[in-house]
């Protein structure tokens, strides 16, 4: 498991259990370096950055559904063609 596996866990672990966030470092002795955040945000992951050493992990936003998108936008052309 590497550390951006481990760091995707235990935010799983962190959610479950009620927080919406986990906390980490990145430096010498802690296995996190600058490779660890760039993997996390490819991984589509919402990482920042809020101490010197100290990164805030959040949990990968939600997709938007696209039919209801698009039925939310059919709405709003009807009502502005309606004058509403």
């Amino acid at each position: 498991m590497t550390n951006t596996e481990r760091l995707i866990a235990s935010l799983e672990y962190a959610i479950k259990s009620g927080l919406p966030y986990l906390n980490f470092y990145v430096g010498k002795y802690t296995g996190n370096g600058a490779s660890v955040v760039e993997a996390l945000r490819r991984r589509g992951y919402r990482v920042e950055r809020i101490g010197r050493a100290q990164y805030r992990l959040h949990a990968k936003a939600a997709e938007p559904d696209l039919a209801q998108a698009f039925d939310m936008a059919y709405e709003d052309q009807c009502r502005d063609a309606c004058g509403l």
